[in-house]
């Protein structure tokens, strides 16, 4: 395995100011958080976490055009 440090990043990057970036799945999993917390104590290295709980947080498209369709005509902006 390679180095994992800046000095071993493809030609052209560090001239270009790229800083190496870990993309970590499972980041929440035993394996993950040790890879996560490994790279995040490296020098230079920006970490990504990815989990797979999915998009619980977020509205639904049509959900959130009623809401704001029906703001916009309680403030006036739009006819009823």
């Amino acid at each position: 395995m390679t180095d994992p440090t800046p000095a071993n990043l493809p030609a052209g990057a560090h001239d270009a100011g790229l800083d190496p970036v870990v993309l970590v799945a499972g980041a929440t999993g035993l394996v993950g958080m040790a890879a996560a917390e490994h790279f995040a104590a490296l020098p230079g290295w920006q970490v990504v976490k990815l989990r797979r709980a999915g998009f619980a947080d977020c509205e639904d498209t049509e959900d959130s055009l009623l809401h704001w369709i029906a703001r916009m005509q309680a403030e006036r902006f739009l006819p009823r």
